[in-house]
């Protein structure tokens, strides 16, 4: 409950033992001595061993990247709550390796993607009371990697919760691998182990269930087999338990830091409120696109399982060498190959993400006369998709 309005590097010089640092208003919004800290000058905690910093209410605007690094080594715990933070830069807690984070009640309307990938120490995060309406993709991925309970995230009190984690069954194996094995996806990450029970409609799976580690995007590779001649239809049959869904109320009348059930027996309680597991798109294996189709024959693909590296939707474009022998189109996410005419042709689809990262695959498709006969495309969707040669 300081007046600070500035503080100037080297102020906190000479203190090569202090461990913890308390600069914030600690709640009393009428103090007579409030302060404002719109921002933090580069090298403030320099040489700083500290391993707790509160900064909770200080009226900070905005944060640089890397604005902890100084404290790499040494900072654990870190509490940004309450201030006026709109946006986070990406890179913003480069260099350090964090336990704790509260960024609870401030205004942060968008997540850098990646926010937490380089915390794998995490244990506890808060960004409850802002104004989330979504989660960027991988969110959760490589955060608190090294601790096997996973950690406690409060995202409640924002416009988009509880937030959708839509669990999808996706093709995990090589294209040329059968019998085809099926993954788990969860577009911003698993926050905790997800244990995802499976179904299959004309098909045999080998196992029901598909587990996705915690701090990973993608998990399962369970083999499944066709019992006919028809599709086989792959879908999730069974939601997880969220840990804690219900502390809101206990954590925001402060009667508590985490509460929920423990994850190994004497270990500390794991929350996971403003989130619910949802069952996404079900996955269709079908007719596939072979090395040679017949002349007036098409065949339909979903790009999503073909491009696994991204986790949001992005936007496809497709181009054929040949279009009068071959032709491509996307529609709805799905490319559609057709054969024209009796020649061989290049398919090359382009897949490009909002923040502009983009991706390629390119295939051989022939087309041969009416005598190739009917009814030969068999196997799984993808299982022929080939790099053509350079």
């Amino acid at each position: 409950r300081n007046a600070f309005t500035s503080l100037q590097a080297g102020v906190f010089d000479g203190l090569p033992s202090l461990k913890i640092l308390h600069l914030d208003n600690a709640g009393h919004a009428r103090s007579p001595h409030r302060h404002e800290l719109s921002t933090l000058p580069p090298g403030l905690f320099a040489e700083l061993p500290l391993g707790w910093l509160h900064l909770t209410d200080v009226g900070l605007r905005e944060l640089p990247p890397g604005a902890f690094r100084e404290l790499g080594g040494t900072l654990n715990y870190l509490y940004l709550g309450d201030n006026r933070l709109a946006e986070l830069a990406p890179g913003t807690f480069d260099g350090v390796r964090l336990g704790q984070l509260d960024l609870g009640g401030n205004r942060l309307s968008t997540l850098p993607a990646g926010l937490f990938e380089d915390q794998p120490w995490l244990q506890r995060v808060d960004l409850s009371h802002n104004r989330l309406a979504a989660l960027p993709p991988g969110l959760f991925v490589g955060a608190a990697s090294r601790r096997r309970s996973g950690m406690a995230v409060a995202l409640h009190g924002n416009p988009g919760a509880p937030f959708r984690l839509a669990l999808e069954p996706v093709v995990a194996s090589a294209p040329w691998q059968r019998p085809a094995r099926i993954g788990v996806r969860v577009a911003e990450g698993a926050p905790f182990r997800l244990d995802v029970a499976l179904e299959a409609a004309g098909g045999r799976l080998e196992a029901d269930v598909a587990t996705i580690a915690h701090a990973t995007p993608l998990g399962g590779a369970v083999a499944v087999s066709p019992t006919g001649a028809g599709p086989v239809v792959v879908r999730v049959a069974g939601i997880p338990e969220v840990p804690g869904a219900d502390c809101a109320a206990i954590l925001d009348a402060g009667k508590a830091w985490s509460c929920g059930p423990p994850p190994v027996p004497g270990g500390i309680g794991r929350h996971y409120t403003g989130i619910r597991l949802e069952a996404g798109r079900p996955l269709v294996l079908n007719g596939v696109l072979s090395r040679r189709l017949a002349v007036g024959d098409s065949t339909r693909i979903d790009l999503a399982n073909v491009f696994l590296e991204f986790g949001e939707e992005p936007a496809f474009a497709a181009r054929s060498s040949d279009p009068a022998a071959v032709s491509a189109t996307v529609e709805g996410g799905a490319l559609t190959v057709a054969a024209l005419r009796a020649a061989d042709a290049t398919v090359t689809v382009t897949a490009t993400t909002a923040d502009g990262r983009t991706a390629t695959r390119t295939f051989s498709v022939g087309a041969e006369a009416d005598e190739v006969p009917r009814g030969f495309l068999r196997g799984w969707r993808l299982s022929l998709l080939e790099e053509a040669e350079p």
